[in-house]
């Protein structure tokens, strides 16, 4: 008779997070003999190309018990051997920060010839607890379909109950509520929430994505978290080199685009080459990766490139069996010339943004002993921003025309911003086996500080606002100060001696968590743990204007539920805070940086007069006695006169800094439920269901809103006593904003495969994202809770990342003759539109025939222009603020599908591989609607090919039967309307991109 014995291999999937995470993983496992007794004395060996220092060996215990610590991730080999035994063994993949399990079952040799012994790995997770997704070099390399997903970023849309772009919305959250992390350290934007860096794809080990229900070790993100765990090299000299390309020639033409109408280019090549320095000691890794993208359209002025460079060095010394240090830079210097290229900016106006991430980072792990781990990690980046003049210094001053809506002479202005942190991290675990069960305890420190430097200021000391001089038959315009321009008036900020200072705000983060994984039963693991941030907020003077913390509990639990690993239930339910960032610092920086006056031109009015007013005597009286003279920074001077405006933007308070309460960090509380079973080996089949509401939420609100910090009543609709007005908002209030609310609910059912064909991951997601603000942590400063009514009336429903359902497919297929087909594709349900206008625009609305008309069919209440308030309007109040005239993602667009497909072909070259690379974007040349008119009482327009500028359409009512946006012009100048839902932009068709690939 011929038994099977089996080697179970769990592996715990808890992807990395936290500012700062380990970045090695743990293998644990038990031997027992074929009648399921331990065995002690069994000699075991793992070995891995990526365990520095060699294989490694451990004795099984009393309970036939052993564990391997520190270990970076990758594939690795585990063998038991025990004299009298049939020696075992098995493959495994190790991830970062988990504990991947195996159990031998040796047979006596005196069995050898009865008993088959198999090595099995199922894809099940037996004490995962997360929602996560976690990508691996291969993955990476061949399922990542040409340039355009190249990246970390493309690729986190893949994972279920992700949408958006490069800063995705994870489970309903924001696109400013991720983490960022490369080998552990947070490099997420301390200003937007967003990401900083960017990293050549060939530097990646492993990608991990936690989209939700992390444990304690983990935080600072109410959305996603994102772990780049980079290469180390090894004991063998490997490397690649990488070259792609693609231009507007390989696009082809469609309904909605004429490839000869643009140009466009995109270019990138990387490298990378890692090895021994000392064989087992000392490894090295290095990356470079070039990219350069291009532009034009034949009504820019400029074309717009993008060429930057990212690179990697990274060393990794095993100082000792028990101690390993690495050490690792990173760089991503970028240069943007024609950052503002389009139809306004002549060549003169050409504008350069130049950017860089520059990543410093130490990592110490150490066995203390056999029960004690101990991780240190430090690191520091800045990441910077500047923009100026391409062609001249910031002495010339920029010039708008306002008659052919064009700038000349230089760029705007000068920005120069800078977003430091400094991190450090120090946890430790302890492993206990006899306390009710096993447990792997843990918990750990972690200090960070952050900065904002942010400067701006106006090129030669002011903008120039000109016009044509009133050019006409009877009159040659004058420029009275030999500029070249008829200058109508000037913007300056004031006081000039400090408009090049910057702006610097700081904060710093605190936290504290403890965790256990407690294995209370081999089929039963909990993982409690509580975790504390308390983030603190500086002004520009120095003053504390926050301090937010929030303790966070969380429990996980895993069941087994058969007991081989096939069939797993987990569960997860915490609360997860949101450090902010210093936008909340930047917005209440406590001085006042923003004023602008505005003055005319002794120049206008010559130019206006005919020539009768052209020096300061030939003025009357009064503007006689605001004229003064002003000298720009070139050395050009001028003669103002100050008959004009002048503005100051005061700087928002915080509750605690006005003194009117203490501000709160926003959180989210989560439940997950989820299912697992392994259809075949390496195949595994997953139903989750998320349940995720964000509270506290914060925003900037009219100071007078006193209901906003509690005191006094929710205001009414219905009663307009109650209502904001523009004499209560001279000044905005930080505030968690009363009745703003995020929830989230999905069904996810996702298919994951890593086999010998290939690998595969394809999801569902049936979910319902709603609430009544979403600009979260990136957009604090935006006017979505200033006035009341206006800025709550129809907010609450579907949010942008809405759709019932979505279907994604993405992996590789490995075909005979060295072929592999990559491919990228997804389905989803139509999105959601809130239709809505300016208040300006309402308000005109029913004086015109179209636009009134328009209003009846939309079912617009009239009434509701009293939330607008014509007073309000007249006195320049909110009429650049729009009102939602339905619930916000009541009205449906359309469905969308697409598929990408990358082909490659590899041929042996010597010792190396080289593959031929093809890319097919958009296969089937889908040219969908991208996007689409929400705004009521919009003009329809039409494109002047000579400008590339919108004009307005009317038609004479010819066809009486025509639709009402089609068919009006009479004597009220009622304009044609663009329908709401009308298509703005479409996707592009079938485009090509090719490539070599060089490896060894």
């Amino acid at each position: 008779m011929t038994r099977r014995v089996l080697v179970s291999l769990g592996v715990a999937l808890l992807c990395v997070s936290a500012a700062f995470a380990a970045n090695t993983g743990r293998l644990a496992g038990q031997v027992l003999d074929n009648n399921g007794a331990a065995l002690p004395g069994v000699t075991v060996q793992i070995s891995s190309a990526q365990l520095i220092g060699g294989p490694q060996a451990a004795i099984s215990g009393a309970e036939g018990e052993f564990a391997f610590n520190l270990l970076p991730p990758g594939a690795y080999t585990v063998e038991a051997v025990l004299p009298g035994f049939r020696p075992a063994a098995g493959e495994l993949r190790v991830q970062v920060d988990t504990t991947a399990t195996v159990t031998f079952r040796m047979v006596p040799e005196t069995f050898a010839s009865e008993i088959e012994v198999l090595a099995e790995v199922p894809v099940v997770d037996t004490s995962q607890v997360n929602a996560r997704q976690v990508w691996d070099e291969d993955y990476l390399q061949k399922a990542t379909v040409g340039t355009a997903n190249r990246s970390y970023q493309s690729v986190l849309g893949q994972a279920a109950g992700v949408t958006g772009g490069s800063n995705p919305n994870v489970f309903g959250s924001t696109e400013g509520e991720n983490a960022y992390l490369v080998d552990g350290m947070n490099t997420t934007d301390t200003v937007t929430g967003t990401w900083t860096t960017m990293f050549n794809m060939d530097s990646i080990e492993e990608m991990n994505f936690q989209t939700g229900g992390f444990e304690a070790e983990f935080g600072q993100a109410t959305g996603g978290i994102v772990n780049l765990v980079t290469k180390s090299g090894g004991n063998e000299f490997s490397g690649s080199l990488d070259l792609r390309y693609r231009d507007q020639s390989m696009n082809e033409n469609g309904d909605h685009f004429d490839k000869n109408a643009q140009d466009s280019s995109n270019e990138q090549y990387s490298g990378a080459l890692g090895g021994p320095i000392l064989r087992d000691k000392l490894w090295f890794f290095t990356s470079l990766q070039y990219i350069l993208t291009m532009r034009d359209q034949p009504t820019w002025y400029f074309s717009r490139e993008w060429e930057g460079w990212q690179g990697l060095a990274k060393l990794t010394w095993q100082v000792s069996d028990a101690n390993r240090l690495v050490g690792k830079y990173s760089t991503t210097p970028a240069k943007i010339p024609g950052v503002n290229a389009g139809i306004s900016y002549t060549e003169s106006a050409k504008g350069t943004q130049e950017q860089n991430t520059d990543l410093w980072q130490f990592e110490l792990n150490s066995v203390l002993s056999e029960s004690w781990l101990l991780n240190v990690q430090a690191g520091t980046y800045s990441s910077t921003i500047e923009v100026f003049s391409t062609d001249a210094p910031d002495t010339v001053p920029a010039h708008y025309n306002e008659s052919t809506l064009l700038w000349y002479n230089a760029y705007p202005g000068v920005t120069d911003s800078e977003r430091p942190r400094d991190e450090l991290r120090v946890n430790a675990s302890f492993f206990e086996d006899d306390l009710l069960g096993s447990h792997e305890f843990k918990g750990g420190l972690e200090y960070t500080d952050m900065g904002f430097s942010d400067g701006y200021y106006y090129n030669g000391g002011g903008i120039f606002y000109d016009n044509d001089g009133n050019i006409s038959s009877t009159w040659t315009p004058v420029d009275l100060n030999g500029d070249g321009f008829f200058n109508n008036y000037v913007e300056i900020k004031i006081p000039e001696e400090t408009v090049k200072n910057p702006v610097e705000t700081s904060g710093t983060l605190y936290t504290f968590f403890v965790q256990d994984s407690w294995r209370v039963h081999p089929n039963l693991t909990l993982k409690p743990g509580v975790r504390l941030d308390k983030t603190l907020m500086y002004n520009a003077l120095d003053t504390e204007i926050a301090n937010m913390e929030r303790w966070q509990p969380r429990l996980g639990a895993a069941w087994d539920v058969t007991g081989n690993g096939r069939h797993v239930i987990r569960a997860s339910a915490g609360r997860f805070m949101d450090p902010t960032t210093l936008n909340i610092a930047s917005m209440a920086s406590g001085v006042v940086t923003e004023i602008y006056a505005q003055y005319g031109t002794l120049e206008y009015f010559c130019n206006a007069s005919r020539g009768n007013w052209c020096t300061v005597e030939d003025l009357p009286a009064s503007l006689q006695a605001l004229a003064f003279n002003w000298t720009d920074w070139e050395g050009t001077e001028y003669t103002l006169i100050n008959n004009r405006s002048e503005s100051t933007s005061e700087p928002s308070l915080t509750l605690d800094e006005a003194g009117l309460g203490q501000l709160k960090s926003p959180y989210s509380d989560q439940l997950i439920l989820a299912y697992e079973t392994q259809l075949a080996p390496q195949m595994a089949l997953e139903l989750t269901y998320v349940n995720k509401s964000g509270e506290s939420l914060i925003d900037d609100t009219c100071m007078g809103n006193t209901w906003a910090y509690g005191q006094g009543e929710f205001p009414s609709f219905d009663d307009p006593s109650t209502w904001s007005t523009i004499e209560n908002c001279q000044r905005y209030l930080v505030v968690n904003m009363p009745t703003w609310e995020r929830t989230y609910e999905a069904g996810i059912v996702k298919l994951e495969a890593r086999r010998s064909w290939g690998q595969m991951v394809a999801s569902y997601t049936y979910a319902e994202s709603k609430g009544n603000n979403e600009t979260g942590p990136r957009w604090y400063h935006y006017p979505e809770g200033d006035f009341f009514p206006l800025n709550f009336f129809n907010t609450y429903g579907y949010l942008s990342d809405q759709r019932d359902h979505r279907v994604k497919l993405n992996g590789y297929f490995l075909l005979p003759y060295r072929f592999t087909i990559g491919y990228d594709g997804y389905w989803s349900s139509p999105g959601n539109l809130t239709i809505e206008s300016t208040c300006a625009a309402f308000n005109g609305a029913y004086g015109r025939r179209s636009t009134a008309d328009q209003a009846a069919a939309l079912g617009i209440d009239p009434a509701t222009l009293a939330y607008c308030d014509a007073a309000l309007i007249g006195a320049g109040g909110v009429s650049g603020y729009n009102i939602f005239h339905t619930p916000r993602g009541s009205v449906e667009t359309k469905g969308e599908w697409q598929l990408d497909l990358q082909v490659t072909k590899g041929f042996k070259v010597g010792g190396m591989e080289l593959e031929g690379i093809l890319t097919v974007y958009n296969l089937f040349s889908q040219e969908w609607d991208a996007s689409f008119n929400s705004t009521a009482f919009r003009q329809a327009t039409e494109t002047d090919p000579e400008t590339g500028r919108s004009t307005g359409l009317v038609y004479q009512d010819d066809d009486p039967s025509a639709p009402y946006y089609d068919e009006y012009y009479g004597a009220d100048s009622s304009p044609v309307l663009m329908p709401i839902g009308a298509p703005t932009s479409y996707y592009q068709p079938r485009r090509y991109e090719i490539g070599v690939r060089l490896e060894f």
